[in-house]
């Protein structure tokens, strides 16, 4: 596209000039419109190349943030487990005494 926008340029830079030596303002001013259709272009050709940029950086960034957040979850999971099998052991234990103080 970048050849495109090149083409356009010299074309519009020839017809501006032509109908400038001719005067011409209809060609003048149509070569001028090409120099800045090719401009406008190019930058929107720069803008959608930056997004894509940007889109995938900030899919790395979303990948990598889900990423820590699952091994968050993991490490959690891990920590609610162990603290799950700790109450219960409790939990049996404050059992056995009052069934022992019925016992007794």
């Amino acid at each position: 596209m970048q050849m495109d926008n090149l083409a356009d340029k010299v074309e519009g830079k020839v017809k501006e000039m032509g109908g400038a030596a001719t005067d011409d303002k209809s060609t003048e001013l149509e070569g001028k419109a090409q120099q800045v259709k090719a401009d406008v272009s190019e930058k929107l050709n720069e803008l959608k190349d930056k997004a894509e940029k940007s889109g995938g950086e900030l899919s790395d960034k979303l990948k990598a943030a889900g990423s820590d957040l699952g091994e968050k979850a993991s490490e959690l999971g891990e920590r609610a487990k162990e603290e799950a099998s700790e109450i219960a052991g409790n939990v049996k234990d404050a059992a056995s005494q009052i069934i022992d103080s019925f016992r007794n």
